[in-house]
């Protein structure tokens, strides 16, 4: 089973991308700033589709957010 990571999920053609790829069936880590907004997504995508819906509340505009990114997501990865 594959993941989508998808960036400014929480609005705009992020969440859109994410809730077309949940009701395809796959997996999706969600990622922008606003925690409480991921969360619901998430939530709503993991009831519907039953799928894993995972978040990561991040400003991708600070210098260090993809370096962040990628060891989180791995760190994740790692523990599954």
């Amino acid at each position: 089973m594959t993941t989508a990571l998808i960036t400014g999920a929480s609005g705009g053609i992020g969440e859109v991308f994410a809730r077309k790829l949940a009701a395809r069936g796959e997996n999706v880590v969600l990622v922008a700033r606003s925690t409480e907004r991921l969360a619901a997504i998430c939530e709503e995508l993991r009831a519907a589709h039953k799928i894993d819906a995972q978040f990561v509340a991040m400003d991708l505009i600070e210098r260090d957010a993809p370096a962040r990114l990628f060891a989180e997501t791995e760190r994740r990865h790692s523990s599954s």
